[in-house]
């Protein structure tokens, strides 16, 4: 079955000078659950991709651990697994890559594998999901693949669990429209085993002109952490991860909601 692919266009932060593959500094990662992370671009969209695909079907898309951002160490622990310098071994017919100034072959069985330093795994723009979990890959590919709605597309026919985020500092239409009221949902301390959503948006944008902005800090139960997400106009921004205050906040409902969530 052949799925619409798009080409990767690179956020500004991953085409500055220095970011390697692979190694990206911390904080351009943010943690979407399940021991993984993924650049701060992807993570907002996949977030609500994931967020839009449970309230539809009651299944959650999950991207664990190195099935998102991957380390060049992480990275090449995999193609070390899956591919050989001897090709008496390898997978017939020969599928090769040229590393370290050696032809390495396919194992056979097993899923290709990126050179270490190439993949978008190492760029945080990737995703391996739980495509046999039933509802998946229905819900991504429904209504004429959905997951392209939020910046996802298909790399390769033959991997259908492998997603790569494509849209760079661009706004995927399918996130949701801002909220017109101010809306604080009750917050009860202590009751973390629950998704909490704090919601703070105004009318003006920050600097005075007519608009919105807002800011959404969700609760990850599984690692613990929380996200804040800052947005003005058709922009998302990462101004905080994992507990940080967003300092731009003033406003003293959203000011008692972090602290009653425990952000500091």
């Amino acid at each position: 079955m052949s799925r619409p692919r798009r080409d990767v266009v690179l956020p500004a932060t991953l085409a500055s000078q220095g970011i390697r593959n692979g190694k990206l500094p911390d904080h351009l990662l943010l943690d979407i659950g399940h021991n993984a992370r993924l650049h701060e671009r992807a993570a907002v969209s996949f977030v609500m991709m994931r967020q839009a695909c449970l309230a539809a079907t009651g299944v959650e898309i999950i991207a664990a651990g190195a099935n998102a951002y991957r380390t060049y160490a992480e990275q090449e622990r995999i193609f070390l697994a899956r591919y050989t310098m001897n090709r008496h071994i390898a997978a017939r017919p020969y599928e090769t890559r040229s590393w370290r100034g050696e032809l390495w072959y396919r194992l056979p069985n097993v899923a290709t594998a990126a050179i270490p330093g190439t993949s978008n795994h190492g760029l945080g723009l990737a995703i391996d999901v739980n495509y046999r979990t039933p509802g998946v890959m229905d819900w991504l590919v429904g209504d004429s693949y959905r997951a392209l709605d939020y910046g996802w597309s298909w790399e390769l026919d033959s991997e259908p669990w492998h997603l790569r985020y494509f849209m760079g500092d661009d706004n995927p239409f399918a996130l949701p429209a801002p909220p017109s009221v101010i809306t604080i949902p009750p917050i009860v301390a202590g009751n973390e085993q629950d998704d909490m959503t704090l919601i703070k948006a105004t009318h003006t944008n920050l600097d005075g002109s007519p608009g919105w902005n807002g800011y959404i800090i969700e609760w990850h139960p599984i690692t613990s952490r929380h996200v804040a997400v800052y947005v003005a106009g058709p922009q998302w921004e990462v101004l905080a991860r994992n507990g940080t205050r967003v300092i731009e906040c003033t406003e003293a409902e959203l000011i008692a909601g972090f602290d009653r969530v425990g952000i500091s």
